[in-house]
């Protein structure tokens, strides 16, 4: 569980690697299977992402400690954060129409999976449940989306890897996906007991 008494490298770590939201908490699938079909896309939709989560884990934060709580209306939280994500996400989009078009031609169709990213609300989720602090609300979403980043990477890698190995044709596309998803899955819980955590 994270919280305010970890470390702040503890708490990075646990966001990034132990805590990982694709392989262990199996998070975030949606996007993760959609554009990890090249490396290429794979690390655009990241960098986006890194930014989506880092932005709205503040925006969240101050939104919840400093509007919702003042006024007892901590119950909106669901509504006012899927929507911050939403907005993040559009107005993300809007600054890549204008000042960048070629980067947003290559992530323009994925815009819609950046918006509703479950990885990005889980982030901001997850940080404000575990009551964390400014400071440790910025370490966790930093672990987090870099953690996210490094998953769509690696498994980016690995599908390019097996579009051109020698699969049988009942094992082709999505049930090689997912047994590859498994494996790193698992390769990630081992790590996790091997720490003993």
């Amino acid at each position: 569980m994270i919280n305010n008494s970890l470390h702040p490298l503890t708490l990075f770590f646990n966001a990034f690697f132990l805590n990982n939201l694709i392989f262990i908490q199996i998070i975030g699938l949606c996007s993760f299977f959609k554009i990890t079909h090249n490396l290429k896309n794979a690390a655009h939709h990241g960098l986006i992402v890194i930014v989506n989560t880092f932005l709205a884990t503040l925006m969240a934060w101050v939104i919840f400690y400093e509007l919702l709580t003042p006024i007892n209306a901590q119950y909106m939280q669901i509504i006012v954060f899927v929507f911050l994500a939403i907005f993040i996400a559009k107005i993300e989009e809007l600054l890549l129409v204008k000042y960048s078009i070629r980067l947003y031609g290559l992530i323009g169709k994925n815009i819609s999976i950046i918006m509703v990213n479950c990885a990005v609300v889980a982030a901001v989720f997850l940080s404000i449940d575990s009551r964390l602090s400014l400071v440790n609300t910025i370490i966790y979403s930093a672990g987090v989306a870099i953690g996210y980043y490094i998953a769509i990477i690696l498994f980016a890698i690995l599908r390019e890897k097996v579009s051109i190995a020698p699969v049988p044709d009942s094992f082709k596309g999505i049930p090689i996906d997912f047994i590859l998803a498994g494996l790193i899955s698992i390769t990630f819980i081992g790590f996790k007991s091997i720490l003993g955590l």
